[in-house]
């Protein structure tokens, strides 16, 4: 006892260092918002440290709502705490986004709201920034309004790591699959901008356990660079731990992009990889928490500005000349092939014709001729189409459509009016230049 005593006491009284928080003096910081309700209800109150006043926003302007506080100068900054009026349940902050700037015209986000909606005085620590500005825009809060009493700007907190925010690619022209789903609970509700939805696999009875697939068609080509995955909030499982991304330009090969690998945590969580050309995006978990799979949102990140001039530069575009045994093909990298075809483009009775097979298969689809009904099956991406020579009728995905010229035999080769390429294949641009008998097909 006589040694433990000395012991316990050199470790009590030996002096030691921890990372002290620290309120930033917000003498002279100025707020503004992009909605106040009335002047007795302004932005500038959330400065004053006075818990007797508000800032309220318009309750007629929807969210999303802006508050930018201009220190003055450029300061480190690690972290906001938020106090709500204790009394009332409406105004909470719940979803939000919080940018940097050093010159009040370029922002740049740094870090994400999610907060429960409850607590009177919430706090959100991240990586300390040096900034003149701070922005937070609230995108979801209690009742559809935006209210608060202060917002104190803080450093030398609980340290993390920096969090990376790129733009996500549109969801709306997505079309998505899952290898198990729960009724109720598809897949589509991992990609529709709502966190309050969720996709779930399938458990009922006997569950379906890792791993999972879930195949993403953005609906156009884009460059880009991660994937965004908000696990479930109120679950413990379900959460994705080993990912696996695949993408590719035209949805036959696959590339393996990387693989994340994710803590057992709920937040927001991001995997970044080198910018790729991809229309296609296929994750595999490996692995997930209690062995179900629940996602409430997924997103491609991707550079906007970045993807856009690339695509100005780098084309996938197939050629088709009158005249050519060849369709010439160049990819987004400037490669070029060609595929060998007995004619690329032919007039008949007035009307220009693409051969069938060859033209689906050099852009990525597969062909079935059957000779006892003369009909051809073409699957590519998506779509399932039937063709029948000399029918001017077609199915695609089962659904029947009517085209103006009907396909023809020549020789041993059924040719299709190039007319169907412009009405029906929506991922595609076409360009035709009658004087030189030249069809250009470009992939959006």
């Amino acid at each position: 006892m006589k040694k433990i005593i000395p012991v316990l006491l050199f470790f009590l009284l030996m002096p030691f260092s921890v990372m002290a928080e620290e309120v930033i003096d917000r003498t002279g910081f100025i707020a503004t918002a992009t909605s106040d309700w009335n002047d007795g209800v302004k932005a500038q109150n959330l400065m004053d440290g006075n818990l007797g006043s508000i800032w309220h926003a318009d309750p007629n302007h929807a969210l999303p709502i802006s508050v930018t506080i201009d220190m003055g100068k450029m300061q480190s900054v690690g972290g906001i705490r938020v106090t709500f009026r204790e009394s009332e349940t409406n105004g909470f902050f719940q979803e939000g986004k919080i940018y940097k700037s050093d010159d009040g015209e370029k922002f740049t986000q740094i870090a994400e709201i999610n907060w429960n909606g409850k607590d009177p005085v919430s706090t959100l620590w991240f990586h300390e920034e040096e900034m003149r500005f701070l922005k937070i825009t609230v995108t979801k809060a209690t009742a559809g309004h935006a209210i608060a009493r202060e917002i104190e700007l803080l450093r030398g907190g609980e340290p993390m790591e920096k969090q990376v925010y790129m733009d996500t690619v549109p969801t709306d022209d997505f079309e998505v699959t899952a290898s198990s789903t729960k009724e109720g609970n598809e897949i589509k509700y991992a990609f529709d901008n709502n966190k309050e939805t969720h996709w779930h696999s399938y458990f009922k009875g006997k569950r379906d356990k890792p791993p999972y697939t879930i195949d993403i068609n953005m609906g156009r080509t884009e460059l880009i660079s991660g994937i965004v995955y908000w696990p479930r909030a109120g679950a413990r499982n379900g959460y994705f731990t080993n990912v696996e991304i695949y993408t590719s330009e035209y949805g036959k090969e696959y590339t393996l992009a990387g693989t994340a690998v994710w803590s057992e945590t709920y937040e927001r969580k991001a995997f970044y990889f080198a910018p790729v050309f991809a229309k296609y995006v296929r994750l595999i978990v490996k692995e997930s928490t209690v062995n179900y799979g629940l996602a409430a949102e997924i997103s491609i990140a991707y550079d906007a500005e970045a993807s856009n001039a690339y695509k100005q530069t780098h084309h996938n575009r197939y050629v088709l000349q009158a005249g050519e045994t060849g369709i010439q093909f160049e990819n987004s990298r400037g490669e070029k092939t060609s595929f060998p075809v007995e004619n690329a483009l032919i007039q008949k009775y007035g009307t220009m014709y693409v051969p069938l097979r060859g033209l689906f298969e050099a852009m990525g689809g597969t062909v079935e001729w059957n000779s006892e009904n003369m009909t051809v099956a073409v699957s590519m991406a998506s779509y399932t189409y039937t063709f029948q020579v000399e029918d001017k009728r077609f199915t695609r995905n089962d659904k029947r459509f009517t085209l103006k010229e009907a396909p023809i035999l020549l020789g041993n080769r059924v040719y299709l009016p190039m007319t169907f390429m412009e009405m029906f294949l929506d991922d595609y641009v076409f360009a035709y230049d009658e004087a030189s008998k030249r069809l250009t097909i470009e992939i959006k």
